[in-house]
């Protein structure tokens, strides 16, 4: 057997071996790192997915079946078990179809905007707001 050969019947050299070793502890753990924060940013998007979510639900809920006459004003309620800690409040206002942010006179409008505002009782800065206009038929 040739010396050629013989150098590519062996695996590879034990220089080789310990160069990927070294290669790959110093390529990993910044792989690991991003995949860290990814995590830490999907925990921290999570309570907000649930209130987003919790909040269409709600205002489906609220507006589905319901007539315009019942279309009232809820205030600050709980959600049930297992979103305890996250809770809702709905508030109705008579607009003018002009100016949907401002409150006018129930006698001189037939839309109301229904705001529903959910909120988390150990996130202070996390509050989740959806609107929808609904109009007496």
């Amino acid at each position: 057997m040739t010396k050629e050969a013989h150098a590519q019947a062996h695996g590879a050299s034990l220089i080789e071996f310990i160069l990927l070793l070294v290669i790959a502890a110093a390529s990993i753990p910044p792989l690991l790192m991003g995949y860290v924060r990814i995590e830490e940013k999907h925990l921290q998007l999570m309570p907000i997915n649930v209130a987003t979510n919790l909040a269409s639900g709600k205002m489906e809920e609220f507006i589905k079946g319901t007539s315009f006459a019942d279309i009232v004003s809820e205030a600050q309620t709980n959600f049930g078990s297992p979103f305890a800690p996250y809770r809702y409040q709905v508030t109705v206002n008579y607009v003018n179809q002009n100016d949907l942010d401002t409150s006018v006179d129930p006698t001189v409008t037939a839309f109301k905007k229904v705001l529903v505002r959910v909120t988390h009782a150990n996130i202070p800065d996390l509050a989740v707001e959806i609107s929808s206009l609904v109009t007496n038929p």
